[in-house]
């Protein structure tokens, strides 16, 4: 059984921001949607192993 990861609305907004930045801006969506992917997998990958990245408690 996996422990549950919470985002931030600021979190996935700024994934969106960046998501679109490189898309859009840099015109390399095929980057873009590669490191969308990526960044989910690690996030999928921080309910089996929570303690490869630092717990952070408040919102900036």
């Amino acid at each position: 059984m996996g422990y549950r990861v919470k985002l931030t609305d600021y979190a996935i907004r700024q994934m969106q921001d960046i998501v679109s930045y490189i898309s859009k801006v840099l015109l390399v969506p095929d980057v873009a949607l590669g490191w969308s992917d990526k960044i989910k997998n690690e996030i999928a990958d921080l309910s089996y192993l929570p303690s490869r990245f630092p717990f952070v408690e408040d919102e900036p």
